[in-house]
């Protein structure tokens, strides 16, 4: 130590310069080091997630999740494989031995479902991602005296106008019922146009087969349409082809039931701030994404675009 010291102070202009270096190091370093509340971490997995629509929980196990879990158990790198399945959904999660390089093992896992030829037919693409840990920046609440439709619209247009933002790549809407639409079916009128309800159920599932988020359940007398998105309206199911005739004619769906477009009634969520109904919204730091960052795009686009737009009440 005495030996750097008087070493520093016969070269002067050498200690100078080190200083220099570790200012400018320590300068750069505060100015590019990402700023969070906890960081975003690999969780050394790889999750498979194949929508079946239509497909019950026992349907999904056997046609969709065995025969995943039977094709990636030989992937080298896998420690264990946890398979979940719900209704219209099939999820697998291969949990990888430390040291797994994880791009490798999505790669490889990718490729042995591609293989799978078995799927049934009614069920979408797989979608093979590597697991991570999003970190959520701050919420934002829209409120006021305004109906659960106005403030879920509005939420989806702030998500969609957050999300074109280069600094934000991910926001979740909360705190609102799914959209949903009743297709109630009299017996009279099965009886009149000789259906069935299964029939009926049936239509509605195939005119809805792209539902994104959605499911299709049948109760007597009534079918319930569910979905995240409103990208369905009544007046879609109204138009939808019920029936065709011997002589051509067509019947549509809406001649036959009564179709009412809302949300979910068998949901108790019931959201509200300041005393008011609200709706929110959650916004989330991924990848190289930093807090400060995010909370200074949000809080310009709710001062300077979205207040001059907000509807009344």
């Amino acid at each position: 130590m005495n030996r750097a010291i008087d070493w520093f102070a016969r070269n002067g202009v050498a200690a100078n310069l080190l200083m220099l270096i570790l200012l400018l190091g320590g300068g750069a370093a505060a100015f590019t080091t990402v700023q969070e509340v906890f960081p975003e971490f690999s969780l050394d997995s790889v999750q498979i997630q194949v929508t079946y629509p239509g497909g019950s929980p026992e349907e999904v196990e056997q046609s969709i999740v065995r025969r995943i879990e039977d094709r990636i158990e030989g992937v080298e790198g896998i420690d264990r494989i946890l398979g979940t399945a719900t209704e219209n959904n099939g999820v697998v999660t291969a949990e990888l031995k430390r040291g797994t390089d994880l791009s490798r093992a999505r790669t490889d896992i990718k490729s042995e479902v591609d293989r799978i030829t078995a799927f049934p037919e009614e069920a979408e693409q797989p979608i093979v991602t590597e697991v991570t840990n999003r970190q959520q920046a701050l919420q934002i609440a829209l409120y006021g005296d305004a109906s659960e439709r106005t403030l879920k619209e509005l939420a989806q247009r702030v998500k969609d106008d957050l999300t074109q933002n280069p600094q934000i790549s991910f926001v979740r809407v909360g705190g609102v019922r799914d959209y949903e639409i009743s297709v109630e079916v009299s017996r009279e009128s099965l009886r009149k146009h000789g259906m069935t309800l299964a029939q009926v159920s049936r239509i509605v599932r195939e005119g809805s087969l792209d539902l994104p988020g959605g499911s299709v359940e049948t109760e007597e007398e009534e079918i319930v349409i569910r979905t995240e998105g409103q990208n369905y309206t009544k007046n879609d199911f109204e138009d939808i082809v019920a029936l065709t005739r011997d002589d051509g004619t067509r019947v549509r769906l809406g001649e036959i039931a009564e179709i009412q477009d809302g949300f979910a009634e068998n949901s108790d969520l019931i959201t509200r701030f300041n005393g008011k109904p609200a709706a929110i919204l959650n916004v989330f730091r991924t990848g190289q994404e930093q807090v400060l960052d995010i909370e200074e795009t949000v809080k310009t686009y709710l001062d300077e675009d979205l207040q001059a737009s907000l509807p009344a009440g």
